[in-house]
């Protein structure tokens, strides 16, 4: 998974308190917390009765598994070169 941003919504109706009001659309990282009026919370409920939620955006792309995969093929092939100039199979 590649970098996360959260967002604080509501539900939206004429239900919510003002302290739900204000952290609504809240942007923070993943593993920030929202400054609300009870104090810095991870993510909700921010209080007793609360129904709000968070919903998640990736904002950036992981590397693909392609990218991986050929990544550690040339480690591998770095690492049996170094084994075979260890055992002297390989000349340097």
């Amino acid at each position: 998974m590649g970098n996360v941003i959260k967002y604080a919504i509501s539900a939206g109706d004429g239900r919510v308190c003002k302290g739900c009001r204000d952290v609504e659309g809240q942007e923070v990282k993943q593993y920030d917390y929202f400054e609300t009026q009870w104090g810095n919370v991870l993510f909700p409920p921010f209080h007793t009765d609360c129904r709000c939620a968070v919903e998640y955006e990736e904002i950036s792309e992981p590397e693909d598994n392609k990218q991986i995969h050929n990544k550690m093929i040339l480690l591998q092939k770095k690492a049996i070169s170094l084994l075979e100039i260890l055992e002297g199979t390989q000349k340097v």
